[in-house]
Parts: structure tokens; sequence; C-alpha cells
């Protein structure tokens, strides 16, 4: 950028007095406020000591889906192109950075969230802990971690990343934990390359990612999460979940589990006699009844399971199953769950394993718009980031939605992309722009003198460039003064 001449005899052009920007996007610095991601990163022990600050690279890194840019490599060739002076591979190095604790920082930020809400504090019973997997399909054969998985919505096998995520529902809406990815046994890529510190995070990760079955790392989770402070009175599952290791899981916790149940070959106790799923609807059937305000017939039945995972050995539990059907359905689409709490009525178990949908959409916002799984590399530190960071964003928007937004998350979300990418587009603009004022100020330099012209095109650019200088930090909370009364602050112990 041109240096500002200063000559007092020549009036300042004053092409923009006031910036008249008024923008959504601005509510992103409350959430960045109150959250507070980089000064829990720097807690946790990351510093940098030169280059572009914490709070740029993870205000960059959070609003890039927003920018609906295909790739890392695309976005600081069109878009943002001097938010961060080390350009993308101040990006890359941040994400292969392998001391940072990614699921431990995601778990902050979630808990910072959990107690500025009040959670913790709820009265409300209608909290639960859920726990679901989605497959990313990853076409590389050098992208580590990737295995072969059954992808029950095409019904064929795919290879790629399968994520378990754990979180907590509550008030209609969803609040991400913690997530791992899994490894299954099939078609395993090969690890390309060692870790520097076998005894970092993202080691331990990829260890247990390898070495624990779903079930093992979902325990490992819950526990976590526990430990940390988080709380519910439920915990629902799918039917890929609902066998007897992860019901007694929920009883080691005090938790009420509601999961639905594989229609196999589990065996249940009624009067003292054996019965498969299918054997007790047989049975039960007809004593189905439609549920009040809702479009299917249910019916509640209390039941004996064995939860002992040994065998020749018994550990009988009192159960209630409750068998569901869509009217419109066929007799043979019938499910069912299991809850562990007998004195629960039948309504009320159907109402809160429907606080399980929460995770369904969670799952969905963050592959369409938070960029899940999408920057691009085969490295399993960069996976690792790519979906916390798809965590984190979600939670900064949930947040900004349940506190300082009147609008809905979703239409948040959308004015938010759009006006970063006027924004962006406006900058990219100026840059051809700025050369056909420049053509045309050239065009005067013999009446007006060159010296003049000089200073004109000095000035322009000047106001043209600290107009986008100061606009975007001011909007998304990165004022360097601010940042450095925050620094003050932590040095301080204020914070």
């Amino acid at each position: 950028m041109a240096k500002k001449i200063i000559n007092p005899d020549i009036p300042k052009l004053n092409l923009i007095q006031k910036a008249p920007y008024v923008a959504t996007d601005a509510n992103l610095d409350l959430a960045l406020n109150d959250l507070k991601p980089a000064s829990i990163l720097k807690r946790m022990g990351f510093v940098k000591r030169s280059g572009d600050s914490i709070e740029a690279i993870l205000l960059t890194l959070f609003l890039m889906p927003f920018l609906q840019v295909q790739s890392i490599c695309f976005l600081f060739e069109k878009q943002l192109t001097t938010l961060l002076t080390g350009g993308k591979d101040v990006i890359y190095g941040f994400m292969e950075n392998q001391s940072i604790n990614w699921s431990l920082f995601t778990m902050k930020i979630a808990f910072k969230f959990y107690t500025l809400l009040k959670w913790d504090k709820t009265t409300d019973t209608q909290t639960a802990f859920i726990v679901d997997d989605s497959l990313d399909q990853r076409y590389g054969k050098k992208v580590e971690a990737t295995s072969l998985h059954w992808d029950h919505n095409k019904g064929v096998s795919i290879k790629g990343h399968q994520f378990l995520q754990l979180g907590l529902s509550y008030c209609g809406g969803f609040l991400p934990l913690i997530g791992h990815i899994f490894v299954g046994k099939k078609k395993r890529a090969e690890q390309s390359k060692e870790f520097n510190d076998n005894r970092k995070a993202v080691a331990k990760s990829f260890h247990d990612a390898h070495n624990l079955n779903k079930h093992d790392l979902l325990a490992k989770m819950l526990d976590k999460a526990i430990s940390f402070g988080f709380h519910a009175t439920y915990f629902l599952a799918d039917a890929w979940f609902g066998c007897k290791k992860n019901v007694k899981l929920a009883l080691k916790h005090d938790l009420i589990a509601i999961f639905m149940m594989k229609r196999g070959q589990n065996k249940y106790r009624y009067n003292e006699k054996l019965y498969t799923a299918k054997g007790l609807y047989r049975k039960f059937r007809k004593q189905m009844v439609k549920v009040k305000g809702k479009s299917f017939h249910a019916c509640a039945i209390t039941i004996e399971y064995n939860i002992s995972e040994k065998q020749n050995s018994s550990e009988w539990i009192d159960v209630q199953l409750v068998f569901s059907r869509m009217k419109s359905a066929p007799k043979s689409s019938w499910v069912v769950i299991l809850c562990t709490d007998v004195g629960m009525s039948l309504p009320d178990i159907l109402e809160v394993y429907a606080l399980r949908w929460n995770i369904e959409v969670y799952f969905k916002e963050i592959k369409q718009y938070f960029g899940f799984g999408k920057e691009q590399s085969w490295q399993y530190a960069v996976c690792l980031a790519s979906i916390h960071l798809a965590m984190i964003r979600y939670i900064l928007f949930y947040y900004l939605s349940l506190v300082h937004s009147s609008c809905g998350f979703t239409e948040l979300r959308n004015q938010i992309s759009f006006n970063l990418k006027i924004f962006s587009y406006g900058f990219i603009a100026w840059q051809t722009i700025s050369q056909i004022v420049s053509g045309i100020l050239d065009n005067y330099a013999v009446l007006a003198g060159e010296i003049v012209m000089k200073m004109a095109k000095a000035d322009i650019e000047t106001q043209v460039g600290q107009y986008f200088e100061n606009l975007f930090p001011v909007a998304l909370g990165i004022v360097p003064e601010e940042i450095r009364k925050l620094d003050y602050s932590e040095k301080k112990g204020k914070l």
C-alpha cells in the first residue's frame, strides 16, 4: 500500500467519512468475547511467538465455511488476502500442529457455553446425553485413519472417516461436547508418517481410533464428559448402540437409558419365559393404541433384561420395552425402544427419545454449512482439527442464536455468510477499481500537475485501505487494542 503523503496545502479528498456498515456478522464478535476460544487455547499452553496472532488465525478458521470456498488455497487466492500476513501456510501449519489437544479445546469451549447459559444449574429434567456416528467418505488412498464402513443410507460399504459424536440435548437444541474418529478393521489406510511425540493428544487419539471398538470409545468419551462437569438425566442412542454394554454404562453413571434396540436375538424375560423382541411384539401388538397428538400407535410393557456380558451368567434388571409403529406404515415396520426407568410413562419415553433427532439436525448442519471434513489433507492431525473446528463453529452460532440474536439459527447463519461474502468481494473489486481510478488520474496529470496526482492517488489508496483494514476487525472483534486489553487481563489473572 502506498505511503501516505502529508501536505497541509492540499485538502483531503475525504472519500469515506463514515463506514456505512450495519452487518449481522458483528454479532460474531459477541460470541468470541463471551466464549473466549483464543484465551482458552492460550491457557492450555499454546503459544505463538511471532507472525499472525492466535486470534487472527482462529477467526480465519471460524469464518472459512461461511465464505463458501472450496479449499484453503482458493480462500487465500481470492478472499481475505490481508487477514493473515502468512497466508494459507499459517492455516495449514496451525491445523497440523500436534501440540494442540483439539478434544480438550472443544470441550472447554462447550463447558464455557454450558456455564454461561447455566445449564449446569438447570432443574429441567429433559436433558440428555446423545451419541451417534456419521460417515465422511474420503477418496484418497493415503488419507490416514480411513477404513471401510457400512453406510446404512446407501446400503453399501464405503471408505472414509467414521466420526463418533457425543453431545447434550436441551431446550430443543444440541450442544456438541466431544468427538472422536473411529477406524474399522477392514481396508485400513497405513500411517504415512510417525508422530513427533507419541505422548501428545493427537497421537493418543490416533491410537484409540485404531485400537478401541466403538463401544469402548463411547465409554471413554462419556466418562470424560461427566468428569468434566456436564450432567444430564437421560442417555439416548439409536439401535446400533442399543446393547448390554451401553445399558450398563448408563446405569454406572446413574443415567436413564432410552435406546432403540435391534430386533434380533436379544432375549427378554416375561413371566419367567424368554422371548425375542419379535416374539414380544407378536404377543402385545394388539394392545398398541394411538398416542395422543401423534401419528403412531404404541404400547409399553415391563420385562426383565439380562445385562451380563458373560456367557452362562445372569444379571437381570427390570426395564420397559416400548413397541411403536406409524399408523400408515406396513405392519412389519415397527421399532422397539428400551427404557431403564420402569416408572416412566409411555408418552414421556417417546417425548424424551424424540430429543435424539437434534443430533441428526446437527450432523446435517455441520456437513452442509460448517466445514465438516472440508479441509483437504491426508494427515490425521488435520482431519482431527477439521471435525473439531466444525463443532466449535456450531457452538459459536448456537450461542449467538440463543443469547445475542433475535434471528433463528438458520437465518442468522445465512445472514452472516452473505455479509461476509459481500465484504470480501468488495475488497477484491477495489483492487481492480483502484487501477481504473489510477488510470483516470494519470490523464489529468498534465493539467493538475504530477505531484498533485501522486498525492491524490496516495490519499485515495490510504483512505480506502484504512476503510477495509479497520472495518473488518471492528466488525469481528479483532481490534488490536482490544486484543492487547485481553492479553493484559490474562496476565493479571482477571479472565
